[in-house]
């Protein structure tokens, strides 16, 4: 549960820092444009002449004012040369006067011309880089919305079931798929332990019951039969709780080669065996089957969390949409 408060606060701390920097933009955008709006206000300086309308001399440099001509040139710098602004055409006439003779790309940055941009060959490379960087800013963004669609609508489908099981199930809680009401796990559940923690089913008296177990249960003691003693335990508890529930049985899924390596136990021979029981118990007791290995068709060992027995985010709506899907097969 701390987890998942964790993750929510993350994800709005992530929201108000894109608001923070869609903010800071706007701000330096507004900036540079008031800055050029107000060019007419300002002084066009060199040396010791200031053009307002009007002569002044530098403090400093002489104790009169020098008089105004036509022929005072002013000193160009490297970026009025680029730009091929003549001096004496700036300096004549009033502040009016001078802004109009400005060319557009003074006036209006944002209307210069591809022809009039000087930027240097690494400075271009690092704009396209930032580019890319921006194109993939609102790709992740995209999905994170489809994603987040994604959450409401599972929510919305399945408000009213009840998903029974270990941290396999707990991680539809863990990853939003799910409500927290509508999730019954906590890592390390078992068969037997469940049998015990139903206070939630006879509460909520759920539509539907998925249950997964497996990882948990399956060690090189407990044998399959036994197995199968606990699953018809935990079954026979819930209907007590809530009789008129619809029950699913779900498949147990695999593990990755590597853990069937290590576990001989969760080897796909036995889990395939032991599937083949599941499937005879659900119809001995009038139950459904759900073949949920089904969802992981097309993937390959990626979806699987490094230990090789848990799956990655993206396996919750592959097995939520192969439920929804067989939900009327399997009455």
């Amino acid at each position: 549960m701390i987890i998942r408060e964790h993750r929510k606060r993350n994800r709005k701390i992530k929201k108000l820092i894109g608001a923070l920097l869609t903010l800071t933009t706007a701000v330096i955008a507004f900036t540079t444009s008031f800055v050029f709006t107000t060019s007419d206000k300002s002084f066009f300086k060199h040396d010791n002449i200031s053009y307002n309308g009007q002569a002044h001399a530098s403090p400093g440099i002489t104790g009169k004012e020098p008089e105004f001509t036509e022929e005072a040139e002013v000193p160009k710098s490297t970026e009025e040369k680029d730009r091929k602004i003549p001096a004496q055409d700036i300096t004549k006439g009033t502040p009016e006067q001078i802004k109009a003779k400005l060319p557009e790309q003074i006036k209006d940055p944002e209307k210069q011309s591809p022809e009039e941009e000087v930027m240097p060959t690494e400075n271009k490379q690092q704009h396209l880089a930032d580019l890319q960087g921006q194109e993939l800013t609102v790709v992740e963004k995209t999905e994170d919305k489809k994603i987040e669609d994604e959450r409401i609508e599972y929510q919305k489908i399945f408000q009213d079931d009840l998903f029974i099981g270990d941290s396999i199930t707990e991680s539809l809680a863990f990853y939003e798929f799910i409500d927290d009401t509508n999730v019954l796990s906590h890592l390390g559940l078992t068969l037997a332990k469940a049998q015990k923690d139903l206070a939630k089913v006879e509460k909520q008296k759920p539509r539907n019951i998925y249950i997964l177990f497996g990882a948990n249960d399956l060690d090189g003691v407990l044998t399959d039969e036994r197995f199968i003693e606990n699953y018809k335990g935990l079954i026979e508890k819930i209907k007590e709780k809530s009789p008129s529930s619809a029950i699913y049985v779900q498949s147990i899924l695999p593990v990755a080669e590597k853990i069937q390596k290590e576990k001989e136990f969760l080897n796909e021979a036995r889990l395939t065996q032991l599937n083949a029981k599941l499937e005879e118990m659900a119809k001995e007791e009038s139950m459904n089957y759900l073949d949920i290995r089904r969802a992981l068709k097309g993937c390959d060992e990626k979806i699987y969390e490094k230990d090789g027995i848990h799956f990655k985010c993206r396996f919750n709506p592959l097995w939520l949409d192969y439920i929804r899907e067989n939900l009327d097969s399997t009455n």
